[in-house]
């Protein structure tokens, strides 16, 4: 008789329990979400537009403090029954949505390159060059770079943890121990660059239904090559000043790294594999194209026809194609495994946030809900009087501390018809302010609860403290300001 394995069905594993207060906030948020409409409107809201705030407010509360995955399915269905449409076409607007069928292609696309082992033969090959020898904070700064070049491609969390992988066996090669500077700083920089390295793109995932509704709600559209330009100057100017701030404003010991080989850290494999080479190129060829299109001129074939005709979900969806379609070999083996790779990459919670975010933005700051007549007579006093510079700066603050509280998703789409309706009439450049809230609002750093990425830091007490973690948190996002606000105000004067 065959030997039982250890195998457990996933209806008998243990999961983690709620934490304290969930059902609570839930209750909270699903009070928002079905009972804010019966509230008296407040002018110029409409009783409609009170159902719909309602909804969104419940929404974010929701995504911050508990859940994204039920409470979006909570708020597709509340939008059904609010009147505005019905369940039905709630449910088209959602997962219906265009950013969600590019979303779904996306993830299959660039998740092949670190299903099948791309991503981290990249990153290994950067960081275990002969020329980092002895230069223990070139070393530190490429291991930055290597992991935020990494993260412009493929942007999964998953990366989060390959990279602290890599640093805990340099960390006993070398004998940096919990509570050493350079651990703290070190783990934390490599979350940094994660976070940075994704907040340069723009065609990916939640961020790509951020810039949607912000062109939906500005009525103009955001150059993808020209938000690369300007978000790359922030991120390599950040991770620049993060990497010199660890030696001579933390005093970090760099000096257990200077005999330490880096090419330790090089994949077992000299080069890539054919499946692996071929995953890159079409990586490479779905990302220049999308560059291609956004930097030709407007009145041409190409822009035409990649950017409205065919669009970047169907350039993603094209390079989805060419890698199921691909052959291997001469034996005619598929490229990937489908359903392997979707099983390993699709992250449903972040499409179905995607999807219930983009219907109801769109609802709330329709012209039934009275919305943007509100956020303007409420926020006037805020704007009025400000010039372009003045507005840039209020939004960037505001974008930095609301991210820092809640979801970044959630108060992204939130500040977008908030600030929208001030931009004609104090002169602001709406694409700089567009791009300035939407890098930022990537920047949920401090506390648990503003990104996946922060909490993941603060579950990480076995190596670092968690007053270490606050402060050298509270730094990077003062440094990431500090290159941001003027890179962001010269942009507004050349874009």
């Amino acid at each position: 008789m065959a030997e039982m394995t250890n195998f457990v069905h996933p209806a008998q594993q243990e999961y983690k329990p709620f934490k304290p207060g969930y059902f609570i906030n839930s209750i909270i948020g699903l009070a928002l979400i079905f009972g804010f409409g019966f509230l008296p409107a407040i002018e110029p809201l409409t009783p409609l537009g009170m159902k719909l705030l309602g909804i969104f407010l419940g929404m974010v509360y929701l995504f911050t403090v508990c859940d994204v995955t039920w409470p979006s399915i909570a708020a597709i269905i509340a939008l059904g029954l609010s009147g505005y449409c019905t369940i039905n076409e709630a449910i088209a607007a959602s997962m219906g949505h265009p950013v969600v069928f590019q979303s779904i292609m996306a993830y299959l696309v660039t998740g092949a390159m670190q299903y099948y082992g791309v991503a981290e033969f990249v990153a290994r090959w950067i960081i275990s060059r002969k020329c980092f020898r002895g230069r223990p904070m070139v070393f530190t700064y490429a291991y930055f770079l290597a992991f935020t070049f990494v993260c412009i491609i493929i942007n999964s969390v998953a990366m989060i943890f390959l990279g602290w992988t890599i640093l805990y066996g340099v960390y006993r090669m070398t004998g940096y121990k919990r509570g050493d500077k350079y651990v703290t700083l070190s783990l934390i920089g490599l979350v940094l660059s994660f976070m940075m390295g994704g907040a340069v793109v723009p065609f990916r995932s939640w961020q790509y239904s951020l810039v949607m509704q912000y062109g939906e709600a500005a009525g103009i559209e955001i150059n993808f090559a020209v938000f690369m330009a300007v978000g790359a100057i922030i991120t390599f100017g950040t991770i620049t000043l993060y990497t010199l701030a660890m030696k001579y404003v933390f005093k970090t010991d760099f000096s257990k790294l200077r005999d330490f080989d880096p090419q330790s850290l090089k994949c077992e494999y000299a080069h890539m594999n054919k499946r692996q080479t071929i995953v890159l190129v079409v990586n490479a060829v779905v990302i220049g194209v999308i560059l291609l299109a956004s930097i030709v001129p407007s009145s041409s074939f190409i822009y035409e026809f990649f950017n409205n005709t065919l669009s970047t979900a169907g350039i993603y969806g094209i390079g989805a194609i060419a890698l199921c379609l691909i052959p291997l070999n001469k034996k005619r083996q598929p490229l990937i495994e489908f359903f392997d790779v979707a099983a390993f990459s699709m992250r449903w919670e972040v499409i179905l946030m995607v999807g219930a975010t983009m219907a109801v933005a769109s609802a709330v700051i329709s012209e039934q809900s009275g919305l943007l007549a509100f956020a303007s007579t409420a926020l006037g006093p805020l704007f009025v009087g400000k010039g372009p510079i003045g507005v840039l700066l209020i939004v960037i603050l505001l974008s930095a501390l609301l991210t820092n509280i809640g979801s970044n998703i959630g108060f992204g789409a939130l500040l977008i018809p908030m600030v929208t309706p001030f931009l004609a009439p104090t002169g602001a450049n709406p694409v700089v302010v567009g791009i300035a809230l939407i890098y930022v609002v990537n920047m949920g750093l401090i506390l648990p609860g503003a990104s996946a990425p922060a909490a993941i830091i603060h579950s990480n007490t076995e190596w670092m403290d968690s007053k270490e973690i606050y402060k050298v948190l509270c730094f990077s996002m003062a440094l990431t300001l500090l290159v941001a606000i003027p890179t962001l105000v010269v942009a507004n004067a050349i874009v």
